[in-house]
């Protein structure tokens, strides 16, 4: 027995194809889509009550961690002003460095005559030591007595008389051929007289010597204060506390300040030179 199936004709809806249902079927068909359970979402959506929703009416205030970027301007136990450490452009730590610096420098030179002789200016930094006293501890020769300049003689007034023999041996002990006279004339004992001597080409020289000597002194001190300035550019860049661009553009300025010092101070040293030589 063959048993063939029935091939309902196809019937368009909506514009697509589907199969045709008997109308004997069509009941049938109505009664379970009516019946028919409703699907799950439906049913979750029905079951979730309605929740207000809000939008952010403000941001939230952030603020900054003091551990991290510390105060700005802060001081110190001493009540001076520390450096600030969140700006990269703040350079005034090292303008005081190189202003120190280069007024150490000028007085320095200024102490040194440029026909080679001696001035009482650079007798009275000299340190008279007593015996058993380190260079370090011992007092100046300024803070001893009193150094007045006649013509070609220095006269010296100690204010101690036990201070008299340390201040000879200091005198005879320097490299300018001094020869002291103590209390000549029998009036003053306390008085040491000490005669100049004359400029000569090895005065001259060593004056030179000495000049070039203060111009390496400043440029180390140039030196120390540019690398303390980098010192805490570097410590902003670990810490995260600026930018890298201002961290850059700081260090491009610190440059240009330790540059500038160390040529005006090539200058002030090369000037002094030729006027020595030239005398």
């Amino acid at each position: 027995m063959i048993i063939r199936r029935a091939v309902l004709p196809p019937k368009i809806l909506n514009g697509r194809f589907s199969l045709a249902i008997p109308t004997i079927l069509q009941p049938l068909t109505s009664s379970i889509s009516s019946t028919a359970t409703p699907p799950l979402c439906h049913s979750i959506a029905r079951s979730v009550p309605n929740v207000n929703r809000r939008t952010f009416t403000a941001a939230v205030c952030l603020r900054r961690d003091p551990k991290k970027f510390g105060k700005k301007n802060a001081l110190s136990k001493d009540g001076e002003e520390k450096p600030n450490a969140t700006d990269p452009n703040d350079l005034e730590v090292l303008k005081a460095e190189l202003a120190e610096a280069m007024k150490s420098f000028k007085a320095k030179l200024g102490q040194l005559r440029p026909d080679g002789r001696l001035s009482p200016e650079a007798l009275e930094v000299m340190r008279v030591r007593s015996p058993g006293m380190q260079l370090r501890d011992a007092p100046q020769l300024g803070d001893l007595c009193t150094i007045v300049s006649k013509g070609r003689t220095f006269e010296i007034l100690a204010y101690n008389q036990n201070d008299v023999k340390n201040i000879s041996k200091l005198l005879q002990s320097t490299a300018h051929s001094l020869t002291p006279k103590v209390n000549p004339d029998n009036t003053n004992p306390n008085r040491i007289v000490v005669d100049i001597p004359p400029a000569t080409a090895a005065s001259r020289t060593r004056v030179v010597e000495e000049a070039h000597q203060l111009g390496n002194e400043v440029n180390r001190a140039i030196t120390l204060a540019r690398a303390n300035q980098q010192k805490r550019h570097r410590a902003m860049r670990l810490n995260h506390t600026a930018r890298p661009d201002d961290i850059n553009k700081g260090m491009f300025t610190t440059n240009d300040l330790t540059k500038a010092a160390n040529e005006e101070a090539k200058k002030i040293t090369e000037e002094f030179k030729k006027v020595v030589l030239w005398q």
